[in-house]
């Protein structure tokens, strides 16, 4: 039994030696290459506080838009859905509109994600401008839900002709499988270079279906800012239901209004039913050069203005005339009166010479 223990402590000494020396083997090599990268001259990597010189830094701090897996998990509610599935919708960030005198009549907000994203400025131009979608978004969001419809129903496809090689009995290159292989297998015939094989396994279908499930899933975090561009919006905190929440507010007027003419029926809309509206507008940018009045308004007031000054310059002309036959009759008189009172003193002149005489 002592002769036991003491081979047992003579084992633990020697594992403790081996854990020391290794212990010295690190730090020793650690040192080593410290040294090699320029220790102890080079402190690190400098500090930078957030958002300075790393624009992604701003966003380090956001949580996360959890959403439903792709393809999204139906729940059946009826006999129906439970034997040809539910239809499928998406998942999408919803806008808070708010107004008031102050912001404006126009504003909105949404919750601030790291996953959200926002078409780029051009392409928000391009639509706003050369569609006119810039208050009703309704077009826009019926297009992003068929898309998630069509991307979903090609990787129902996709699932199907990845799962008909896994039975043996199948054939895929027969009716009605055949017909799946035309339609999804024109990718592999672009991309099956590029895609190595592992084991004999073909590894692209795996991550084409990965790749449009994360299309699809995408498209729940994509949010429209209409009649805004995505870069007029501005990170802010707010506390909703009891909870201090990162948003994103877009508010006040928004840079196209300025850039280009307000659309017909907005100018429209404000004037026959909502002129608190267009009261604010003229109220707060009239220092810009933008029409608030539709063209039509504006037409019957230059119109009127026209004629205004049509009449006023006849008046003037009426007046002018009159004026100056005034006073051509004024000097005539004048003329007249001078011509008499010689006369009159001539005859008194004469009249007193004969008295003398």
């Amino acid at each position: 039994m002592i002769y036991i223990s003491y081979r047992k402590m003579a084992v633990r000494d020697i594992l403790n030696e081996l854990r020391i020396q290794i212990y010295i083997f690190v730090e020793k090599y650690t040192i080593i290459l410290a040294k090699f990268f320029g220790y102890p001259e080079n402190p690190g990597m400098p500090i930078i506080e957030p958002g300075t010189h790393a624009k992604w830094r701003i966003y380090t701090y956001l949580p996360t838009r959890k959403t439903s897996n792709f393809p999204p998990i139906t729940v059946p509610e009826n006999l129906v859905q439970a034997i040809f599935g539910k239809w499928p919708v998406t998942n999408h960030i919803d806008r808070v509109i708010f107004e008031n005198k102050l912001d404006g009549y126009y504003n909105f907000y949404i919750l601030n994600f790291k996953n959200i994203f926002f078409l780029p400025d051009w392409l928000s131009e391009f639509i706003q401008i050369r569609f006119n979608l810039c208050l009703d978004i309704g077009v826009l969001e019926l297009a992003r839900d068929v898309g998630f419809l069509i991307i979903f129903l090609y990787y129902k496809l996709l699932e199907t002709r990845l799962m008909t090689f896994w039975f043996l009995t199948i054939n895929p290159y027969t009716r009605p499988w055949v017909y799946f292989l035309g339609i999804t297998d024109w990718i592999e015939e672009l991309a099956g270079g590029f895609v190595p094989t592992i084991l004999g396994v073909d590894t692209l279908p795996g991550f084409f279906i990965t790749f449009v499930g994360y299309i699809g899933d995408s498209l729940n975090h994509l949010v429209f800012t209409m009649p805004f561009l995505p870069s007029e919006g501005r990170q802010a905190k707010m506390m909703i239901n009891g909870e201090l929440k990162d948003i994103i507010v877009f508010r006040h007027l928004p840079i196209l209004w300025y850039k280009y003419p307000i659309p017909e029926d907005v100018k429209e809309f404000w004037y026959y039913k909502r002129p608190d509206i267009l009261d604010y507008m003229i109220k707060n940018y009239q220092n810009l050069d933008i029409d608030f009045y539709p063209t039509s308004i504006l037409k019957e007031i230059y119109e009127h203005q026209d004629q205004h000054l049509t009449n006023s310059d006849m008046i003037k002309d009426m007046s002018t005339q009159i004026t100056s036959e005034n006073i051509d009759s004024i000097y005539a008189f004048s003329n007249y009166l001078n011509y008499y009172q010689e006369e009159c003193s001539n005859f008194f002149v004469k009249i007193g010479d004969r008295l003398i005489s």
